[in-house]
């Protein structure tokens, strides 16, 4: 098969083409979302066990969809939801060593949980922070396919943190396609312009999505070490998605089509579709977090209505993208009702058991009662207190 060159680098900028991206499929649920975040408290467990699942789900996703390692859908849901222990992982499971598997994951999960410090501590975001990163990530990782001068492919040593010295122009077997990045003598030079682009489009309040997006393609196109640069891509997209109160960038491995279709269309020129592909992902886990499962030891009666306001709000936003919802919706309101008494459902008994004895219905009233209440909030609020008070 003839290969063929597809230019892929030319040094990096925020041209017109991202500039006039839409961040539509994203926007349509940040109220809520922020809305909501509001009302999370640092212990509010649910909320952390969420964030564990993501971070858990990232560190696996981003090594299967480089080909470092396969794991099976079964294994995947126990780790994502148990941790990351060998013992669950039974013959056929894993195309590699367990305890390899075992370190790869945990070097990904190290390399994201240090993504949240560094936006706890808000860290300065450099060029030797991106080398630490990258150090991490490939902790266990000893080796690197690389290319000698005449295109040979060739297995040498990964040097971890550092910049690559070799030619890492991978080609695709299906077409022949070999897609070339920054040579090695211009990557350092690509790096620095990249953290003073950056830091640019943060001090214009340019939309995290974008500039998120934009940070994820322009590192990949420079590629700057031997291996590792789709993972380390993912995570710079997170960090500056989670220092905006938003969600690590996973890739799924039934996305990964998708995800490499709209890096070669952003290739071209044509970065709206990686900006939809990404606020997609962002969507899904907004929708995860605003109906994540109360525990109400930890969650106060003004905090359910609130949460439960925003779920209608999410539904009723949802609904109207459709012409004939809207159509449902303007003739028969019910509809708004049974899904709030569904939503309800889920927490009454609860609610029950801890109010019994110690709340009367005036306490309650009060407790719901707040000047911010909006006339949808206060519809639900006279819906929870029927729930709660009906025997």
């Amino acid at each position: 098969m003839e290969i063929k060159d597809v230019h892929v680098w030319k040094p990096i900028e925020f041209s017109e083409a991202w500039e006039q991206c839409s961040t539509s499929k994203l926007d349509v649920l940040l109220p809520s979302w922020v809305r909501r975040r509001q009302t999370l408290r640092e212990d509010f467990k649910a909320y952390n066990q969420f964030m564990d699942r993501l971070k858990r789900q990232h560190a696996i996703e981003t090594g299967v969809i480089e080909k470092l390692y396969d794991l099976s859908e079964g294994v995947t849901e126990t780790f994502i939801k148990e941790g990351f222990v060998e013992s669950y992982l039974q013959h056929g499971d894993t195309n590699i060593p367990p305890h390899q598997l075992m370190n790869y994951l945990n070097d990904n999960f190290s390399a994201i949980d240090f993504v949240f410090d560094v936006v706890k501590n808000n860290r300065q975001f450099t060029v030797g922070f991106i080398k630490e990163l990258h150090h991490l990530i490939t902790n266990h990782q000893e080796s690197a396919e690389g290319r000698d001068q005449f295109g040979n492919r060739l297995q040498i040593p990964l040097i971890k943190g550092a910049f690559k010295e070799w030619e890492n122009n991978p080609t695709r077997a299906s077409d022949g396609k070999r897609f070339v990045y920054c040579p090695p003598v211009h990557v350092a030079a690509e790096m620095d312009n990249l953290v003073a682009i950056l830091a640019n489009l943060e001090a214009r309040n340019v939309k995290p999505l974008l500039v998120a997006t934009w940070l994820h393609h322009a590192f990949v196109i420079i590629h700057p070490f031997q291996d590792g640069n789709g993972r380390v891509a993912r995570l710079l997209a997170s960090l500056v998605l989670i220092k905006h109160g938003l969600f690590p960038l996973t890739v799924k491995r039934g996305d990964k089509k998708r995800y490499i279709d709209a890096l070669e269309l952003a290739d071209n020129g044509e970065p709206q579709g990686l900006v939809d592909f990404f606020g997609e992902m962002q969507k899904k886990n907004i929708e995860g977090a605003l109906n994540m499962r109360l525990e109400v030891g930890t969650t106060t009666i003004t905090e359910i209505a609130e949460i439960l306001f925003e779920k209608i709000e999410v539904k009723n936003r949802n609904e109207k993208n459709s012409e004939k919802m809207k159509e449902l919706l303007s003739v028969n309101r019910t509809q708004v009702v049974n899904f709030c008494q569904s939503a309800l459902k889920e927490i009454k008994s609860e609610l029950e058991n801890k109010l019994s004895g110690i709340a009367s219905f005036e306490i309650i009233e009060h407790t719901l009662n707040s000047p911010r209440n909006n006339p949808t909030l206060k519809y639900v609020k006279n819906i929870l207190i029927d729930l709660i008070t009906f025997r």
